[in-house]
């Protein structure tokens, strides 16, 4: 009898663990891109928080003087009341801004006549974005808010 059997082809074994292998690989590439889809969700997020911070610190440097005098200033739970002065308008249109293009958006703004600083802070919910430290919920179960604020000088002269 001749036992000089050659082997030809991939056992079973070989082919499973392939198998195995390039299944962790696409698994891998999944989760990257994943990533990827949050980061840029959260980069989108941050460039529109700060198109609208800027959108409303430049009208509050068009109406100065109201500025000055305190009519910008809002917090985050107030509602801006009627829509009879500039700043009022300007509030009322920032807000609904706000509202519509970050979820869960909201604006606050403080303004310090003396040293003429003008600080807008936006706030949304980033549960899609990065889940750093910078938006953690303070409580446990609230969506993980994300802050961007901005503070800039107001009239120079």
């Amino acid at each position: 009898m001749n036992n000089n059997r050659r082997q030809s082809g991939f056992s079973l074994i070989e082919v499973l663990v392939a198998l195995v292998i390039t299944t962790m690989g696409l698994l891998g590439l999944a989760s990257l891109q994943l990533l990827s889809l949050r980061t840029q969700q959260n980069a989108f997020m941050r460039g529109q928080a700060t198109q609208l911070n800027h959108d409303l610190i430049e009208r509050m440097r068009g109406n100065c003087t109201a500025a000055l005098a305190g009519q910008y200033t809002i917090d985050f739970a107030t509602v801006p009341s009627a829509t009879t002065t500039q700043a009022q308008r300007d509030l009322a249109e920032w807000r609904a801004q706000v509202a519509r293009v970050l979820p869960d958006g909201r604006g606050a703004i403080a303004v310090n006549a003396t040293t003429r600083v003008a600080t807008v802070t936006v706030r949304w919910d980033d549960a899609r974005g990065d889940q750093g430290q910078e938006n953690q919920p303070e409580n446990a179960g609230d969506p993980a808010l994300l802050e961007f604020t901005e503070s800039t000088r107001l009239c120079t002269q």
